[in-house]
């Protein structure tokens, strides 16, 4: 028996056997990170909406929710929590094509309070090296004179910055810089906040970035602890 042309199909069949291993274990991953997520919103006292919710629809107008294709909120969990809804929730969406396909996911928590009115702003951690060279290129980073240790951690933008700067005062400043090591990314506009760490959180994590964004939503307001 020639042994050697048996040779391609046993690797043929071990790649086979590689990726449905793999995509059963990523199948099996998401299963229990939807669960875990039902947990959370058992704990919570509101409703977990999975994939059947309309988050995109309500809040696909803001920045953070505008990038790539395929854009969709998994393991949503929504409702009232004291005077402000709150949702909690994984967004993905794509970037390329082809080879160059990617797929990127982060964990998002969305604050809705009817007690502010903010102008539409943008806050990232600052990214030394490609942030001054988009500087010089004319992008938008609104600093402070008066305050350098916010001025280098983080690019502030929006559309109106008088309003921006007036919302951005010494509470809402010292605020991020305290909270600086968790990597938020944070978005606002009218009475909705949306903050995100860049990556997808563990379900049980998932309380710290909603006590993150009820925190900066109580300082907006001007509710000083």
């Amino acid at each position: 028996m020639d042994w050697s042309n048996l040779i391609p199909w046993a690797i043929f069949g071990g790649i086979a056997v590689l990726i449905v291993a793999s995509m059963y274990f990523s199948y099996a991953q998401d299963r229990k990170r939807t669960g875990q997520w039902q947990q959370v919103a058992d704990q919570l006292r509101v409703p977990f909406l999975g994939e059947l919710n309309d988050l995109l629809s309500r809040f696909g107008g803001m920045r953070m929710f505008q990038r790539g294709s395929d854009r969709a909120f998994r393991n949503a969990i929504a409702g009232d929590l004291g005077p402000v809804r709150i949702a909690l929730a994984d967004f993905r969406y794509t970037t390329g094509s082809g080879k160059n396909r990617r797929t990127h996911r982060f964990t998002v928590c969305l604050v809705e309070n009817d007690a502010i009115d903010v102008p539409a702003c943008h806050l990232r951690p600052e990214r030394r090296f490609l942030d001054a060279l988009g500087s010089l290129f004319g992008g938008q980073d609104i600093d402070f004179a008066d305050d350098d240790e916010f001025s280098r951690s983080f690019v502030l933008q929006g559309d109106s910055e008088p309003a921006i700067r007036e919302l951005f005062d010494q509470d809402v400043r010292t605020w991020f810089c305290t909270n600086q090591r968790a990597n938020l990314q944070f978005e606002a506009r009218g009475n909705t906040l949306a903050l995100h760490t860049g990556r997808l959180v563990p379900p049980e994590e998932a309380a710290q970035l909603l006590q993150f964004a009820l925190e900066i939503t109580k300082v907006l307001g001007g509710q000083k602890r």
